[in-house]
């Protein structure tokens, strides 16, 4: 299946059809921070930094994300484009079925809905599937966003959703900004009866090229002394 290209979020209703999933990530493709400090890019950073020093991933993960998360509390988020509360909010007038897929671990997933009731953002509600998801030690599933962990696969996660829901999905549209998800997603569908449509978000393009690793490290000691 091809991947699709857009920096527009509302461009996205294009692939709709009817019986479709919308799935979204949310870093860099509907939420990013106000600063530099405690963005993805600010967390890719500390990965890359990591590994030079010899780290292997795991480690490299094991050392940064803990200081990710705790940034999470003390920022600020803001939505990648202002049209993004309106268009979810269509979506949802529209019956569209929802859900988020995000690398973030469960340990935030408190912080991390806060952040998305505070701009008005929400998916479809999936309570029922919660229980499926406690019984998994890999992934976690809570007023609609499936929170996967950084070390685990997307794909796998979304197989498990798919796999416990009773609605007809049809066809699949996933949108993230990394083009390695959307293609981890599109390995795991293989063999399903289902369109898979994948959209590689460039919306926050311009931000992660504009990453101040000054700017973040001034943002950084700031938010210890407050």
């Amino acid at each position: 299946m091809p991947i699709f290209e857009e920096k527009s979020i509302t461009n996205v209703s294009n692939y709709l059809q009817p019986g479709a999933l919308l799935v979204l990530d949310l870093d860099n493709t509907l939420i990013e921070s106000a600063f530099h400090y405690g963005s993805y890019q600010w967390g890719n950073f500390l990965i890359r930094e990591a590994l030079k020093e010899g780290a292997n991933i795991d480690q490299a993960l094991d050392q940064v994300m803990p200081l990710w998360d705790k940034a999470q509390h003390e920022i600020e988020i803001r939505t990648i484009e202002e049209e993004i509360e309106k268009w979810l909010n269509l979506q949802h007038a529209q019956k569209t079925l929802m859900l988020g897929l995000t690398g973030r671990s469960h340990k935030i997933a408190t912080v991390t809905l806060n952040h998305l009731k505070k701009h008005g953002l929400s998916f479809s509600n999936w309570g029922f599937c919660e229980p499926f998801f406690k019984e998994s030690t890999h992934f976690h599933l809570e007023e609609g966003v499936i929170f996967v962990g950084p070390k685990n696969n997307k794909g796998e996660a979304l197989l498990h959703f798919i796999h416990h829901v009773t609605t007809p999905i049809k066809q699949i549209v996933f949108v993230d900004d990394q083009i390695s998800y959307l293609k981890q997603v599109e390995k795991s569908l293989e063999g399903l009866e289902v369109e898979y449509i994948g959209i590689r978000y460039g919306g926050a393009d311009n931000a992660v090229d504009r990453f101040d690793l000054a700017q973040a490290k001034k943002e950084q000691l700031k938010f210890s002394k407050d």
